[in-house]
């Protein structure tokens, strides 16, 4: 498929109208303050137990290392705490609440129902077919002239899968708001990150996040990917001191180990082959479905004693049975050998 182009001029980033012009007036919540000299008494700091005694620096240094990483510009970084906070700053930005709404897939387990919830927005949604595959005609038919964003995760949670990208690109192409596509776990599956097509699809947001390639999930650290006029209005709407200093300081940390993160990757790529085999030869697994992440999806038979048995065996997996589509279904996380070893040694014992 040749690369679709959504003309920059014709495009209009679908802001809150009433936004516009309070924003234009509006300084960045986190302003720059290099603390490398100086006397500081603006801001009601204490002056004892440096570093930390002062509120934290916008997070310059940490977009820049990311921008180099990804090969893209720094002011098409935006980083923010985590994927819930990037989904919740762009529907803030995007949706006027009771009047606009937001489409996603189904089954994805994605914050941005919770949020479309709390934040007065409607969300609607668009099934994949049986092997939770993406179609743009189907996800395009959800939409209507109040639709301000599309949200997309691939590879898909819980499915595991990436979706077409083809069927995204498209979808980009003839959509009028923003596509956001959630990429956590985009570096198991050996793919290609959208992130090249942001030159060419002013309307497309790409989410990463540290928590799965950088074994951070602790840091609650995510990255927005968009085009750079988009962010500014994004920096002029996000909360005072939103990165603290340490969440900062060990994003760098982590950014420094990559070398670790590919390692990492390729073992955990290794487990998942091993593990999705044992599976298919369980008497109680009925499907292992494809998976490009960390992660894969089963369907169980003796849903119920499988379940059991995990619990006494203390072995935790995700129970996605209530998702449509996902009847009687585990999301198994790929963990260490031993870990693993345990898990399927309960499933053995189940005839």
């Amino acid at each position: 498929m040749s690369r679709p182009a959504v003309s920059e001029d014709s495009f209009r980033f679908p802001i809150r109208p009433h936004l516009l012009q309070a924003l234009e007036g509006l300084p960045d919540c986190a302003p720059d303050r290099d603390m490398r000299g100086g006397v500081w008494l603006d801001a009601n700091e204490s002056p004892y137990n440096t570093p930390l005694n002062r509120y934290p620096e916008a997070p310059h240094e940490l977009e820049a290392a990311l921008a180099r990483i990804r090969s893209v510009r720094p002011e098409q970084v935006f980083a923010c705490r985590g994927t819930a906070d990037a989904m919740q700053l762009l529907l803030q930005l995007c949706c006027t609440p009771r009047q606009d709404n937001v489409v996603t897939t189904e089954p994805t387990l994605s914050p941005v129902r919770k949020l479309c919830v709390l934040l007065g927005v409607e969300c609607r949604t668009a099934r994949l077919d049986e092997q939770f595959r993406l179609s743009s005609e189907t996800l395009l038919r959800a939409c209507n002239d109040r639709t301000r964003l599309l949200f997309l995760c691939s590879p898909n949670n819980p499915t595991g899968n990436l979706l077409e990208r083809n069927e995204i690109l498209r979808a980009a192409a003839s959509f009028r708001g923003l596509v956001v596509v959630d990429e956590a776990y985009v570096d198991f599956s050996r793919s290609t990150s959208l992130l090249p097509e942001l030159t060419h699809l002013p309307n497309l947001v790409v989410i990463q996040s540290f928590s799965a390639i950088l074994a951070s999930a602790g840091l609650c650290l995510a990255t927005i990917y968009a085009h750079a006029e988009l962010l500014r209005h994004l920096r002029r709407i996000r909360p005072a001191h939103f990165l603290s200093t340490v969440v900062q300081t060990e994003g760098l940390k982590a950014l420094r180990r990559y070398t670790d993160a590919d390692r990492q990757v390729a073992q955990i790529l290794d487990e998942r082959s091993k593990v999705m085999a044992a599976f298919r030869l369980l008497p109680c697994c009925e499907a292992v479905y494809r998976s490009d992440a960390n992660f894969f999806l089963a369907r169980m038979r003796q849903f119920g004693l499988v379940r059991q048995r995990l619990a006494e065996g203390q072995v935790h997996v995700a129970d996605c049975s209530g998702l449509p589509g996902c009847a009687d279904c585990l999301r198994i996380t790929v963990g260490l050998s031993g870990e693993n070893s345990r898990l399927l040694g309960i499933l053995r014992a189940i005839m």
